[in-house]
């Protein structure tokens, strides 16, 4: 599937999401700025590099979009 298609059927799939975009590195990262990643209720596309920064912008968008609902 390509790219095109995967976001299709990811935004297919989840209507509502949140757009998460790293704007600026420090320091060592996996990720370099511009690195995106879409979270959605129960899924995510794209990574902005794992770890802990990941998993707490998981939970801050997941958090925005059940305020949402």
């Amino acid at each position: 599937m390509t790219a095109p298609e995967t976001l299709a059927v990811f935004l297919d799939r989840n209507p509502d999401v949140i757009a998460v975009r790293l704007n600026r590195v420090q320091g060592s990262c996996p990720r370099e700025a511009g690195a995106e990643m879409l979270v959605a209720a129960d899924d995510c596309l794209g990574t902005i590099g794992g770890g802990q920064l990941e998993y707490m912008v998981i939970d801050a968008a997941r958090a925005m979009l059940a305020r949402e609902e």
